[in-house]
């Protein structure tokens, strides 16, 4: 998960964290932390790489999995509120306890784009996680279609990292640069195919019989998801898509969407489980 424009203001942070923590949002004890910039590089196609020092109780357990969720307070360079921004952690390595999250450079002016273009090692920066998010179904044995667009691609590389061994898949990715294709370095037994056209054109043109993960706009997100279940039949469990950003809608909106749906659950003592964040 990577910021797409536009975004304005943020949610306050206090009010992310008390849904992240809340028993029915969190699987595991959030933990509040800093992170240290230690570089931020141009990597392939349009990302900034930030390498970055985990401080504090890091649960390394908790890090470990694939595809997680982390929420960044982005300072903001006019002395402002920060904004609160929910990225991937693309690796995490134990022995240094550090991270690496991928920026995607969009072109128009947001909190994190003003800050990229400004952060330098030694920068702090607090950050509340991590909070998995989904990853392909296996347990069906059946193989998996996975669907990504720049904004879901180090959420791709995590999944890769620790794919099963015999697993199948089949993974469309739209990106303009095959650059980025190669740097997922896929596991044995996937394919990953560069596309520039829409998902859900490529999701319609996959073979049948093949479980669903998905990541990419909300919009889109929700085609690709009504094709699988409604069309397709496939049940709840093998179909798994998130919507990273929207077309024509800044981040905080989205945010802020979000983080009033939970906060509501979260009053009312019920359960996150069942709740579809597409329909949000």
């Amino acid at each position: 998960m990577t910021d797409r424009p536009t975004d304005s203001e943020a949610p306050t942070e206090e009010r992310a964290r008390a849904v992240l923590a809340s028993a029915g949002h969190a699987t595991r004890e959030i933990q509040a932390l800093t992170l240290t910039v230690l570089s931020a590089t141009a990597v392939a196609g349009p990302f900034v790489r930030i390498r970055g020092a985990l401080r504090g109780t890091v649960v390394h357990a908790d890090w470990t999995l694939p595809n997680l969720a982390v929420r960044l307070a982005v300072p903001a360079l006019d002395g402002g509120e920060p904004a609160s921004r929910i990225y991937t952690v693309r690796a995490f390595d134990p022995t240094t306890e550090t991270i690496e999250l991928d920026v995607l450079r969009h072109g128009h002016d947001s909190p994190m784009m003003r800050w990229i273009a400004a952060v330098r090692p030694g920068d702090v920066v607090p950050l509340v996680g991590p909070r998995p998010h989904f990853v392909p179904d296996h347990a069906s044995g059946r193989p998996a279609l996975l669907l990504a667009d720049d904004s879901a691609v180090a959420a791709l590389y995590s999944v890769f990292r620790q794919w099963p061994d015999g697993a199948r898949g089949l993974a469309y990715v739209r990106t303009a640069q095959q650059e980025v294709i190669d740097e997922l370095d896929a596991p044995t037994g996937v394919e990953v195919i560069r596309v520039d056209g829409p998902l859900l054109d490529a999701a319609r043109r996959a073979p049948s019989g093949m479980t669903l993960w998905a990541a990419g706009e909300r919009t889109e997100m929700r085609a690709v998801r009504d094709l699988f279940r409604r069309e397709r039949g496939l049940p709840r469990g093998e179909v798994r898509p998130y919507g990273y950003w929207q077309a024509a809608t800044d981040s905080t909106a989205v945010d802020q969407r979000r983080l009033a749906h939970f906060s509501v659950l979260m009053e009312r003592g019920e359960s996150f489980g069942e709740v579809d964040d597409l329909d949000i």
